[in-house]
């Protein structure tokens, strides 16, 4: 099988690019390892200037055009006209953008792990049967996270990361709130982000400062003084790439957390 443009990973960095390519008429097919496309460790935040002005409103589970930031000491509230922040549901913005890209004419395969990377080649495994086959491409993108396997293909190790931790859990509430304590989170932040029938909390820091061990336990302890107990709710965690090396690499090229455009500071990268 060949194709012109290979890309890795059904994220929101390599829909968008299946879309523009396949627009303009080039052979474009991306494969994500996941069998739905969509789901991602993800406090769901995207703000108002950034990509939720180019989605339909529909997608916006609530809008915030206040933000509360709090510390030990001090709390303060940032007040718009427009929204500032809007929640989405990761998996919903997957599917709008993946039926983007298929009407454009990308064609998506998911449940494919792609095992190896070669010159104008890659090993694909399809999860579901086992069976392996061989992709031959003209172009590569690799969209396939913090972890990225064409980053490594590239030679390029990831030493800038962040820690993401998130707990998604029932609740009904209408303020969105940052918290910022560095005995807890040293120079990272907590958060609750309100979704329509759920709640995002969780907790961001700079893997360099703090592990994902006391991370955790430090939200654990915040949210129980914020009433939320989160010991019988699942986490997930992810490593939050922002280790930026480059994009362009010749017939190769990284798009999102592979090419580490995420925010060290925030870990947004929906939008970057």
């Amino acid at each position: 099988m060949h194709v012109h443009t290979l890309i890795i990973g059904a994220g929101p960095g390599g829909l968008a690019c299946a879309k523009i390519l396949a627009e303009r008429g080039i052979d474009t097919l991306v494969l994500e390892r996941k069998r739905t496309i969509g789901p991602k460790v993800c406090a769901g935040g995207i703000t108002w200037s950034g990509l939720i002005s180019r989605v339909p409103e529909a997608l916006a589970e609530k809008t915030f055009p206040e933000q509360y930031i709090k510390t030990p000491f001090q709390s303060t509230c940032i007040k718009e006209q427009t929204p500032i922040i809007a929640t989405v549901n990761r998996e919903r913005l997957g599917q709008y953008m993946a039926q983007l890209a298929m009407t454009a004419g990308a064609v998506l395969r998911t449940g494919m792990m792609v095992r190896s990377i070669s010159e104008k080649s890659a090993l694909v495994q399809d999860r579901t049967t086992g069976k392996q086959f061989t992709i031959h491409f003209d172009y590569l993108v690799g969209a396939d996270g913090s972890s990225s396997l064409v980053r490594r293909y590239l030679g390029m190790t990831s030493e800038q990361l962040g820690i993401g931790i998130n707990y998604q859990i029932p609740g009904n509430i209408s303020k969105m709130e940052w918290h910022l304590d560095n005995h807890l989170f040293g120079n990272g932040y907590a958060w609750i982000f309100p979704h329509s029938e759920t709640l995002s909390i969780g907790a961001y820091a700079d893997r360099k400062t703090m592990g994902p061990g006391k991370l955790k336990a430090s939200l654990i302890t915040w949210a129980a003084r914020q009433g939320f107990s989160l010991e019988k709710h699942p986490a997930k965690a992810e490593y939050i790439n922002y280790d930026f090396k480059g994009w362009n690499f010749g017939h190769t090229f990284l798009a999102g957390d592979a090419a580490g455009l995420a925010s060290g500071l925030t870990g947004e990268g929906i939008y970057p």
